[in-house]
């Protein structure tokens, strides 16, 4: 069930409704994840002739599931479900990248609780670990990291929770560690403590997620779509250099306050489509068993916005 947010990212000057082309989209309320809302409320998506209603879902599969069920046009999603889906024959195109993962700048983290006895990737072994979804990067990147530092990942149980759910989860110690994103990570980190990086053990940077369409409606919207790239890459180059302008937005959005905003690691975006970056994310892939043999990476974008 779609939970609307309409409220909390209504446009930032409304125009009337004629003028703009709607485009419906399903994100996160995290940094990594709210281009589409950051662009409607600087206004930028109305000079791109664009209206995007923003709808706030649990995760990047039920981003998906909307857009494959016609609930919405586009999704937010991680590359590897875009990966997944494409083996599958599932009609699902990237139509812009967004968040890049960049080890600089670490905004995804394996955090154990303070007084876990946990130091190594040998000691997660047989353990139990949160992700946001099985058989996701979420879970991959621990793998890496562990079969790359001495554990064993395959004597790991992971285990399904939201990311918001995280934090409770390791303070009430349900799960020995959780590969959290931002901003719950620094949420968590009142009572827990980086184990790892864990995204280094795929690459020092790839590309994390992506907003996806079905090839059907690339295909019947050629000139939407690319309007709708343009304007996730102009926002992404903005909020990389304006991070207190967008920091505004995601105090409201994601509910924090502005002392976890001055400690919270920020997002990076794209600034532009690059194939090439995904390229990480397919070699994890094959690695673990998502995927049977190597893809090309343009072929995951819609061909409409690559032309």
């Amino acid at each position: 069930m779609l939970v609307a947010a309409a409220a909390a990212l209504a446009p930032f000057s409304p125009r009337a409704a004629a003028a703009l082309d709607t485009i419906r989209v399903a994100t996160g309320p995290v940094d990594a994840a709210l281009e589409a809302a950051y662009a409607q409320r600087l206004g930028f998506a109305a000079e791109a002739g664009l209206d995007c209603t923003i709808e706030l879902l649990g995760s990047g599969a039920a981003n998906v599931a909307a857009v494959l069920g016609g609930a919405v046009d586009i999704g937010l999603s991680n590359v590897l479900t875009v990966l997944a889906a494409h083996e599958k024959g599932v009609p699902l195109g990237i139509v812009a990248a967004a968040a890049v993962y960049s080890s600089k700048n670490p905004t995804s983290v394996l955090l154990v609780p303070d007084d876990s006895p946990v130091r190594s990737a040998r000691d997660l072994n047989g353990r139990y670990v949160a992700v946001s979804a099985l058989r996701d990067i979420t879970q991959f990147a621990p793998m890496a990291w562990m079969d790359a530092n001495g554990g064993d990942a395959k004597s790991v149980h992971f285990v399904e929770i939201p990311f918001p759910a995280m934090p409770t989860a390791l303070a009430e110690h349900r799960v020995d560690a959780a590969f959290i994103t931002e901003p719950f990570a620094t949420r968590a980190k009142d009572h827990a403590r980086v184990l790892a990086p864990a995204f280094d053990a795929i690459a020092p940077q790839f590309q994390i997620s992506v907003y996806a369409a079905s090839f059907s409606w690339t295909a019947a919207h050629p000139e939407l779509a690319r309007r709708f790239a343009a304007l996730i890459y102009r926002t992404g180059a903005y909020a990389n250099v304006n991070r207190t302008r967008t920091g505004e937005f995601l105090m409201q959005i994601a509910k924090i306050d502005a002392d976890q905003l001055k400690v919270t690691p920020r997002a990076t975006y794209a600034e532009h489509a690059d194939p090439a970056a995904i390229k990480p994310v397919i070699d994890v892939a094959l690695k673990y068993g998502a995927i049977a043999a190597p893809v090309a990476p343009a072929s995951l974008f819609a061909p409409e916005v690559l032309r």
